[in-house]
């Protein structure tokens, strides 16, 4: 910290009163090694604002970009991340600012879409996929292998009640060169009445955006003699991109009049 007189004897040092003069009266030089020292905090408000902006929310940060952003601000929107920065104080090529002023948003999945991105590619046990369905039931219909409509308390019924079935082949020779006898066991899981194949999952996967559909497909496989129940998202990247999409344009659409680039920035 400088004190008074520390500051006058600055004032008659040439070196330390020409950056004094050069910058406002906000550095000066410290004739410790001559290291430069921020009188910033010396004044009454800073030289800039600084400070980054964080949030979850998409419309809180598009009022945040709002109500500070300038002509030469500039927003990057990396939408396989579904996250945004805007930097404030951006500037150009030919006037460049310091970027110290920015907003950052980071949006989470619901809870509903956690459980999508959770339950694809699994091999579940009657027991779970059941609970699944009856916890996420209204936000499910159900359709069966030839594609009519199930209720979901059929469904949890239908894969309940899963049997396991085998088949045996065997084949027998005899002559005087050799005897081979051969078995061969086939076992298959299949449930009985009406199969649940289809379901199609309808939810809004981050907060501020519309309700969405996708499908579910249920595969039955019978593993060491016990039924599984394989699930798998159709589409799951084209649906993924979709999100992305509508991710980038909420923010086009939201903030206007600075550019917008699709990407990440460091400086």
């Amino acid at each position: 910290m400088l004190n008074e007189e520390a500051l006058q004897n600055l004032q008659n040092n040439p070196v330390a009163r020409e950056v004094m003069q050069t910058t406002g009266g906000r550095a000066t030089v410290i004739p410790e090694r001559y290291r430069v020292q921020d009188l910033n905090h010396w004044h009454e408000r800073p030289q800039r604002f600084t400070g980054a902006y964080r949030t979850g929310s998409i419309a809180d940060f598009i009022a945040y970009a709002n109500a500070n952003k300038q002509a030469d601000s500039a927003l990057y929107i990396d939408q396989d991340e579904h996250s945004a920065v805007l930097i404030i104080d951006h500037g150009t090529h030919t006037e460049p600012r310091h970027g110290e002023h920015t907003a950052i948003l980071n949006i989470k999945p619901t809870p509903a879409y956690l459980t999508l991105q959770q339950i694809h590619e699994g091999k579940n046990k009657q027991q779970t996929i059941a609970e699944w369905i009856e916890d996420w039931g209204e936000n499910l219909t159900v359709e069966d292998d030839s594609g009519e409509s199930m209720s979901v308390a059929q469904a949890t019924a239908a894969i309940r009640r899963i049997t396991i079935a085998a088949q045996r082949e065997g084949e027998y020779e005899d002559n005087d060169n050799k005897r081979k006898l051969t078995v061969s066991e086939q076992v298959e899981a299949k449930m009985r009445g009406k199969q649940p194949k289809t379901l199609r999952f309808t939810f809004i996967p981050f907060d501020g955006f519309e309700p969405v559909q996708t499908e579910i497909r249920l595969i039955v496989l019978a593993i060491e003699g016990t039924p599984v129940i394989r699930t798998r998202v159709l589409q799951k990247e084209a649906f993924e991109e979709k999100l992305g999409q509508a991710f980038k344009t909420k923010l086009q659409e939201g903030i206007t009049g600075i550019p917008a680039y699709v990407g990440t920035f460091k400086k």
